[in-house]
């Protein structure tokens, strides 16, 4: 209950802010996550962004907080090593814009992110029942393709936006988000 109060604060930072010159920006996506080494826990599934970007300097580096949910229920139906698990994270990511111009932004972006995984996995011949539920940090990075139709119609694609955090845990994700 204290984490989800702490994420409904985070959001509810990003939409009310309006006062600060920011962009706020939503959208979802396919991602992929690896629990082990294994191999036996990779699932995948969507990914929903919520990202709320604020220009630094001279209109070229920025900091943009973002929040990040997947739910990942892709073996869930399997015979052999069903399994289950959702994400949730936040991370405080630096980007700098390399190319900009008036349509088009490339920023790779990276920063550290903390987050929560829980998962849980069926009862088959080769292992028990079994739940996931902890903390979870590292680095995240990326790329971000910021496409600018209109001041009101913007688009960012993030097609390739990594995870690498403690105790084997990796995900990436691919998504599409729109300025709101």
């Amino acid at each position: 209950m204290k984490t989800f109060k702490i994420f409904l604060s985070i959001i509810s930072f990003f939409l009310l802010s309006h006062s600060l010159i920011a962009q706020t920006y939503i959208g979802a996506g396919f991602g992929y996550a690896s629990l082990s080494q294994s191999g036996n826990d990779d699932v995948n599934g969507l990914t929903i962004n919520l990202q709320r970007q604020f220009t630094l300097k001279a209109d070229r580096w920025s900091i943009t907080p973002s929040v990040q949910i997947s739910l990942l229920p892709s073996k869930i139906e399997a015979e052999a090593f069903a399994f289950y698990a959702t994400t949730v994270s936040i991370a405080p990511n630096i980007s700098y814009d390399i190319i900009r111009t008036k349509h088009f932004v490339l920023s790779p972006y990276a920063g550290p992110f903390a987050g929560w995984l829980r998962g849980l996995r069926s009862a088959d011949t080769i292992n028990e029942a079994a739940s996931l539920n902890e903390f979870t940090y590292g680095i995240e990075t990326g790329l971000s393709f910021l496409i600018i139709i209109n001041e009101n119609l913007q688009f960012k694609l993030l097609p390739l936006h990594l995870q690498f955090g403690n105790d084997d845990f990796s995900q990436g994700s691919i998504s599409l988000l729109i300025k709101l």
